[in-house]
């Protein structure tokens, strides 16, 4: 009876060979594995190098700071649905999300902050708008402002949990220092 395999070939050889002709097959998007890498490695260096005397150190931010500097920022109305994170915080970045009601109905309002490397992929990835082929919006606009930073304006409409949002809202700031804000 023919088989696909030599008698005396082991389970173990067999596994291993299946497993390396996987792996060969296997294409990854090398670049960005290569800038997330170095995005990682400079975060990590940062911390490692960055002073830890409370004098110098910034003071760590709450979810509730982030909440708090959104509802000063947004003019008169009411806002329910609070929720936030801050730096003191390893479960994501800060941010800041809120229902703000004008009057006329309300809508989701949201701030997140994260650090890229100034003139990294991922500074032009957060500034650049999509292909409209991938990513179906109704306007989106890049301008470079007076001191290098670059802001992106991104609106789309969306279909989400079974309801039309008439239009969501993504600037993306990246300052020539390297902070992002979107």
């Amino acid at each position: 009876m023919p088989t696909s395999h030599h008698e005396n070939d082991s389970f173990e050889d067999r596994l291993g060979a299946a497993l390396r002709q996987a792996g060969d097959t296997f294409d990854t998007d090398r670049p960005a594995l290569i800038a997330a890498g170095q995005a990682r490695g400079h975060r990590l260096r940062l911390r490692r190098t960055t002073p830890t005397s409370s004098s110098s150190a910034p003071a760590p931010v709450s979810g509730e700071d982030m909440i708090a500097t959104l509802r000063k920022l947004l003019p008169e109305g009411t806002v329910s649905g609070e929720a936030g994170s801050g730096t003191d915080e390893e479960i994501a970045a800060p941010y800041a999300r809120v229902v703000y009601d004008d009057g006329k109905g309300g809508g989701a309002v949201s701030v997140a902050l994260s650090r890229v490397e100034p003139g990294s992929q991922s500074a032009r990835d957060a500034t650049t708008c999509p292909d409209k082929a991938h990513v179906p919006y109704d306007s989106c606009t890049t301008s470079r402002l007076s001191d290098g930073s670059v802001l992106m304006l991104f609106r789309a409409t969306s279909f989400r949990t079974g309801a039309w949002t008439p239009s969501a809202g993504r600037p993306s700031w990246s300052p020539p220092r390297g902070s992002r804000s979107v």
